[in-house]
């Protein structure tokens, strides 16, 4: 196994076979794909491979969504799109054909909005006019949005800020020309976080900036 101070070097291919993101295990065992578009099956490659191991993909709140063995070839394969799932069909900002299951949550890319603000940061609208175009071209979709903070400060202070921040999105989005009946969000503060950087845990920025994020859900209104 390629193996050194960043752990062992995993390699992240799309149903076609091409590689797509690389990530190295931290001390341990965990990595992250970041920003990875959203295909209907994953393969998980590393150089060398314990048969006996398993992979745990976890969703945005830290449940294990399932755990996966390697194949005999070694690889770990991971469905996204299963056949019990509502499969929605949609065009993205890229005009690209690709199918999402409802109730599956995405990031959106960092929104933007001033220190303890719920306004927008004047770059928010290069992140919104991507979702703008998504909505416009696709208006048999529906969205839900979740708003959530890290855990500094007090707990019901960030509550009341991630809902403002939700509002300021659906806001920008129906002055954009979007129908607010395709819309729902709800803020949840820091009751959801990512990891472990709750009030008792000293953590880094970076690790804060992970809790701090909007997800979005697609839903068919056909």
């Amino acid at each position: 196994e390629k193996e050194g101070k960043k752990g062992v070097e995993i390699f992240l291919q799309d149903s076609e076979g091409n590689t797509i993101a690389r990530a190295f295990t931290n001390q341990k065992g965990e990595f992250a794909f970041e920003q990875v578009r959203p295909d209907e099956a994953y393969s998980f490659k590393s150089a060398g491979v314990d048969m006996n191991s398993e992979i745990r993909i976890f969703n945005q709140d830290g449940e294990v969504i399932e755990s996966i063995k390697p194949n005999d070839s070694g690889e770990f394969v991971y469905i996204r799109l299963k056949e019990s799932d509502k499969i929605i069909t949609i065009t993205n900002e890229e005009n690209v054909t690709v199918r999402v299951a409802e109730e599956e949550k995405f990031n959106l890319p960092a929104i933007y909005f001033e220190l303890d603000e719920f306004r927008l940061g004047q770059r928010a609208d290069l992140v919104l006019n991507k979702l703008i175009s998504i909505l416009e071209d696709n208006p048999h979709v529906a969205i839900k949005l979740a708003g959530h903070t890290d855990s500094k400060g007090e707990a019901s202070y960030n509550l009341k800020l991630s809902q403002q921040r939700i509002e300021s999105v659906k806001r920008y989005l129906v002055k954009s020309g979007i129908a607010a009946g395709r819309i729902s969000g709800q803020g949840f503060g820091e009751t959801r976080l990512v990891n472990r950087c709750d009030d008792n845990v000293e953590c880094s920025e970076a690790e804060h900036a992970e809790n701090r994020r909007i997800e979005i859900q697609f839903y068919s209104t056909d």
